[in-house]
């Protein structure tokens, strides 16, 4: 079909207005359940708690595991950083061809306690997302990383934990 067709078999004028197919239901007493909640929760509360200085340690960590991950980072400089367990996962993470070029586009931070952090991690390869979580524990050593996931991709994930 050509310009000419498509215009010549387009309805003219104006559309009629379309029909109800049902009158919306009257606002009466609600069959469902009530919630067993006072407030509703907040949601965005779970970043609200994190000092700022928290939250760049979680981003300089997470940055420096993914640059690991893409080979733009020796692995041997993470040791420090991560459990065995987690260390463990980010070889073959590393020689999976979906995990070069990426880079980290932002973190969400929660701290369920005072020595364990938990970031989610949105991590981009040109227009693609990918997702990582990282929990951070603190020790006698200082924080380090014990537990990597990863989807690089929909099929395939990476873990680690120590």
């Amino acid at each position: 079909m050509d310009l000419t067709q498509a215009r010549a078999s387009r309805p003219t004028g104006r559309w009629p207005r379309p029909a109800r197919l049902f009158e919306p239901a009257s606002p009466g007493p609600s069959l469902q359940p009530a919630l067993p909640w006072d407030d509703e929760p907040d949601v965005a509360a779970c970043e609200d708690g994190v000092s700022g200085q928290t939250k760049h340690l979680a981003q300089a960590m997470t940055a420096a595991i993914v640059e690991g991950i893409t080979g733009r980072r020796p692995l041997h400089q993470l040791e420090r950083l991560c459990g065995p367990t987690a260390m463990g996962a980010l070889e073959p993470l590393r020689r999976h061809r979906e995990a070069s070029g990426l880079r980290l586009h932002s973190i969400r931070v929660r701290q369920p306690r005072d020595d364990v952090l938990e970031v989610a991690a949105h991590l981009r390869r040109g227009r693609e997302s990918r997702a990582a979580a990282v929990r951070l524990q603190r020790t006698h050593k200082g924080w380090r990383c014990t537990r990597f996931e990863a989807v690089l991709t929909p099929r395939r994930a990476g873990r680690g934990s120590s």
